[in-house]
């Protein structure tokens, strides 16, 4: 996540929002995830990553549709 999030600054000049956030979130997420059975701490990044992807897919949804024509 760090390296894309970086990625996206040096080539866009731009900080990814939604994912700058879910970069705060999952180290912060680490204390409550080590007390939870592995299962279900993989099933909390599986939720954090898929909303950082629907918020993304929401966001520039617009510019998609602008592009395509």
């Amino acid at each position: 996540m760090a390296g894309l999030l970086l990625f996206g600054r040096i080539m866009l000049r731009a900080w990814g929002g939604f994912r700058l956030a879910a970069l705060c979130l999952l180290p912060a997420a680490v204390p409550a995830a080590s007390r939870l059975p592995p299962v279900a701490a993989l099933a909390g990044v599986v939720v954090i990553l898929a909303a950082v992807a629907a918020a993304e897919t929401w966001w520039h949804a617009e510019l998609r549709r602008r592009v395509r024509g």
